[in-house]
């Protein structure tokens, strides 16, 4: 419950570009732990979940089991982000592979893999760079929302080229999970 309420709360914030700090607390074994996300007009400037910042914090977050969550308005006016904070929409995926899974629907088998497999296999053919593309395509068609289109749509990307047939059979395999 408690994961959906940070998921909702970070969506919204992002969304209508609200400046917020989410604290939240959560269980690892029992023991809690704090975490926050700092949003200032709708773009992160910190996530931390206890002394880890950024993605390694990310890393961490499917292990916690949130018990507290709280939005406060953002006090301050934030100008630098650090280094390594990672984007909205990768804490929202987290968080919604969170969800699936806590639904009993088993993260490796289920929707919340697909991304990160589209992510390689659209790099492998486009590079780093790609990722920009696959946002906007993410964003137009949410691939837990919309996994039939937003496979299309980055099959359609990386066949301008490797040609159709090619990316095809590239993401045949991600269909099953749809």
């Amino acid at each position: 419950m408690y994961t959906k309420n940070l998921h909702d709360l970070l969506e919204s914030a992002v969304k209508e570009l609200r400046s917020l700090e989410l604290f939240f607390r959560g269980k690892v074994n029992q023991q809690l732990i704090s975490g926050s996300i700092l949003i200032d007009h709708g773009t992160i400037y910190r996530f931390r979940l206890e002394q880890h910042t950024g993605r390694s914090a990310l890393k961490l977050l499917p292990r916690v089991e949130p018990v507290m969550v709280v939005g406060l308005p953002l006090e301050q006016k934030l100008t630098i982000a650090d280094n390594d904070t990672p984007k909205a929409e990768e804490i929202l995926h987290t968080l919604k592979a969170m969800m699936l899974e806590h639904s009993g629907i088993s993260a490796s088998g289920s929707l919340a893999s697909l991304v990160p497999e589209v992510e390689n296999i659209v790099q492998s053919v486009l590079g780093k760079g790609s990722n920009q593309q696959l946002n906007k395509i993410a964003q137009q068609f949410p691939p837990l929302e919309k996994p039939v289109e937003f496979l299309q749509e980055c099959q359609n990307l990386v066949a301008i080229m490797v040609g159709q047939d090619a990316a095809k059979r590239m993401f045949a395999h991600l269909y099953s999970k749809v």
